[in-house]
C-alpha cells in the first residue's frame, strides 16, 4: 500500500511540475497609436478638426538649409509635419488650444528659455545653446503651436518657419 501512496505522488508531482512549465499564451494588448499618416497638410487639419494647417512650402530656403517635408498625420486635435532642414529633423504641430498650451510632446529640459516677437505672437523658446532654439510654443486664440528640432536651430529660422505656420 505504501508503494501504491508513493506511486501516486511521484505521478502527481510530474504533472504538476509539468504543468508549471506550461504557460498559456495571450495575446499581447498594447496602447494603440493615436496617429494616423496622411497625406498633406490639410488632411492633417482635416484628420484632427483643427479646421486648417499650412506650412512653409517644401524646398523654402531657410539660413541653416532646404526646408522638406516627409510626413503629415493626425491624431484627434492635433495636426502634425515631419521633416528637415537642411538635413535637421524638425517637428511642426498645431493643436487645439483647450487641449493644451503645449503640444509639442516634448518634456526635454533645457538649460535655457526666452521669448522672441515674431509678427504679432509671442514664440516661447527652449535650448541648450545660447542664441539657438530646440523648441518653440507658441498660442493664437484658439490655437497651440510648436516647433521641435532634433539639433538647435537659428532664431532666424525659427522665426520664418512661425511666420509659415497656420
Amino acid at each position: 500500500m505504501r508503494k501504491i501512496a508513493l506511486v501516486l505522488l511521484a505521478v502527481i508531482l510530474v504533472l504538476a511540475l509539468a504543468a508549471c512549465g506550461q504557460t498559456e499564451k495571450k495575446d499581447e494588448v498594447g496602447m494603440a497609436n493615436p496617429w494616423t499618416d496622411v497625406a498633406d497638410a490639410q488632411a492633417a487639419a482635416d484628420g484632427a478638426e483643427v479646421g486648417y494647417f499650412t506650412v512653409p512650402d517644401k524646398g523654402a530656403s531657410l539660413a541653416s538649409g532646404a526646408l522638406d517635408w516627409t510626413v503629415f498625420r493626425c491624431m484627434k486635435g492635433i495636426a502634425e509635419a515631419q521633416g528637415t532642414v537642411g538635413g535637421n529633423k524638425v517637428v511642426v504641430r498645431k493643436g487645439l488650444k483647450q487641449d493644451s498650451t503645449d503640444v509639442s510632446g516634448d518634456s526635454t529640459a533645457y538649460d535655457y528659455s526666452f521669448t522672441e516677437t515674431v509678427g504679432d505672437w509671442q514664440v516661447n523658446c527652449w535650448t541648450n545653446e545660447e542664441g539657438k532654439v530646440n523648441k518653440a510654443t507658441w498660442l493664437t486664440n484658439n490655437f497651440s503651436y510648436s516647433i521641435v528640432a532634433e539639433k538647435a536651430l537659428t532664431v532666424e529660422d525659427i522665426s520664418a518657419l512661425v511666420l509659415g505656420i497656420q
